[in-house]
């Protein structure tokens, strides 16, 4: 039988584990392939953070939904045997037993702390319906062409009040352009989904700080435009809009290889696609990021 302080150990190594398949997966990013494989992680797992998109994109790129083995009990579905799960890193307080811990004078002799610890985890693709269970449908519906219309009304209605003028004019072969002062001008000839789509890369353009006077957008342009479309591939997949045609300039055009600079631009796609999606949910008005000068100076 394992004593603790073997399972202790255990548990060291594993946490070692992991954190060298975080640090392997974003050296993937640099890569085309890796890019993308990150987006369509993030547009299914949108509120997980870098570190667990990693460890979910190493171990089961192709998971839909995920959730702890009781968790799925509660949802009428069973674990299939045999299943692994996916390792992931999970918040976990735990009593302090240190006397000499400065916070015992303000949270007291029986405080707790936080830390994380791996937890596993299953996609549906690993589990069954209960008998007598109702079956979850975790399927990305497609929009239409009238439910795109929708979601423009709706999103144009959000920055309206949010203080953006939104215009169109001929600026052809742009689809849309975002200037100082909240103005986002659309070309002419573009169809309901693709005003859609346009406007939500000019809403992240804003969301992301590229307009501000703080960013020299053209120094850092490649970066600009990658982060914006980006966040526009996510949210537009979260809308369940087809992104097929997406075109991204990948990483491999500005980054040069810095791996810190892939790793912030990989969180803030995740914080400002997170935040204009449930800007068009609720109508939060997210906070405008830093601009991309500090992280890539």
């Amino acid at each position: 039988m394992a004593t603790k302080q073997d399972k202790a150990e255990q548990a060291r190594k594993a946490a070692a584990e992991a954190q060298a398949s975080i640090v392997e997966q974003i050296a993937k990013l640099r890569t085309d392939d890796g890019w993308r494989a990150y987006l369509e992680v993030v547009s299914r797992f949108h509120t997980y953070s870098l570190n667990n998109l990693m460890l979910i994109l190493s171990q089961k790129p192709d998971a839909e939904f995920v959730a702890g083995y009781r968790k799925w009990l509660t949802l009428d579905h069973q674990v299939k045997k045999g299943e692994k799960g996916i390792r992931i890193f999970a918040p976990s307080a735990y009593t302090c037993k240190n006397d000499s811990c400065p916070d015992i004078s303000k949270l007291g002799v029986d405080h707790k702390h936080m830390r994380f610890i791996l937890v596993s985890v299953f996609d549906i693709s690993q589990t069954e319906v209960v008998e007598g269970g109702t079956p979850i449908d975790t399927g990305a519906t497609r929009l239409t062409g009238e439910q795109g219309s929708d979601h423009l009304e709706l999103l144009t209605e959000r920055l309206h009040d949010a203080g953006y003028t939104i215009s169109r004019d001929s600026i052809y072969p742009a689809n849309g352009r975002t200037v100082p002062g909240k103005k986002i001008v659309l070309d002419n000839d573009l169809q309901p989904m693709m005003q859609l789509k346009t406007l939500i890369h000019e809403t992240a353009h804003n969301v992301l700080g590229h307009v501000s006077e703080d960013t020299d957008y053209q120094s850092h342009r490649g970066l600009c435009e990658t982060e914006a479309e980006s966040v526009a591939y996510v949210v537009s997949s979260m809308l369940g809009i087809d992104t097929s045609d997406y075109s991204i300039k990948y990483v491999g055009a500005w980054a040069e290889g810095d791996i810190g600079l892939i790793e912030s631009t990989a969180k803030r796609v995740i914080e400002a696609a997170a935040a204009i999606h449930a800007f068009i949910a609720d109508g939060v008005e997210p906070e405008t990021m830093e601009g991309v000068n500090a992280i890539a100076a």
